[in-house]
């Protein structure tokens, strides 16, 4: 392999990350355009909370950037598997609110309202009685019927899964109960091991989830 080849090669590794980051910011840029667009429907409280949300993605995907450029090839190609998940992820219809087994269209938009999108935004706010009571004032619905979504999507109570397997779960897809129960443990692994091959379960571990999951959504 020639010198220039092998040049060529590492400026493409590169510069797959770099289009991925940058086709992201575009489909940021658009979301957030989205939202200031209807922002007389949203509350005080769920303005402040986008624009946090923004300020922080901008944060994450400007260390990225540092990082392609500091660590080069080797980094970069690590950075371009991650990317093309959080892509993947964050325009898939299975994170957005609506998805939570039991919530519905109707549902969904009194959230949306409160700038709750995403199925981890729901859990964000929910996340203790005090938040839960606050949003259940703000979109008038009965805190009950939270927590028996909460139940649906508690990806804890399947049998071996950690607050670290938790997110790592949920970055890849895999947000509710059913969700798990429903998947591939071979797509599965390939979704957690581009997205953190570090922590990695083994093969046996993910098929241990999947049938826990399917007896308790039995």
């Amino acid at each position: 392999m020639t010198q220039s080849t092998m040049q060529r090669i590492a400026h493409t590794a590169v510069g797959i990350p770099v289009s991925a980051v940058n086709a992201l910011m575009e489909r940021l840029t658009d979301a957030r355009a989205t939202l200031e667009a209807s922002a007389e429907k949203l509350s005080a409280s769920a303005r402040d909370d986008i624009d946090r949300w923004a300020l922080e993605g901008e944060e994450l995907v400007d260390r990225m950037i540092t990082r392609i450029r500091r660590d080069g090839p080797e980094a970069a190609a690590t950075l371009r598997d991650t990317m093309q998940g959080l892509a993947a992820t964050a325009t898939s219809p299975v994170n957005d609110v609506a998805e939570i087994p039991g919530v519905g269209e109707a549902y969904a938009e009194r959230m949306r309202t409160e700038g709750v999108t995403t199925v981890a935004a729901f859990l964000a706010r929910t996340d203790d009685e005090d938040s839960m009571k606050r949003f259940s004032d703000a979109t008038g619905i009965a805190t009950g019927r939270m927590k028996s979504w909460r139940s649906r999507i508690d990806l804890k109570a399947i049998d071996g899964i950690d607050d670290a397997y938790d997110g790592l779960l949920r970055e890849a897809g895999y947000v509710s109960i059913s969700v798990v129960a429903a998947a591939d443990a071979e797509t599965m692994s390939d979704r957690l091991a581009a997205l953190s091959p570090d922590r990695m379960p083994s093969r046996t571990t993910i098929e241990g989830w999947i049938a826990s999951a399917d007896k308790l959504e039995r």
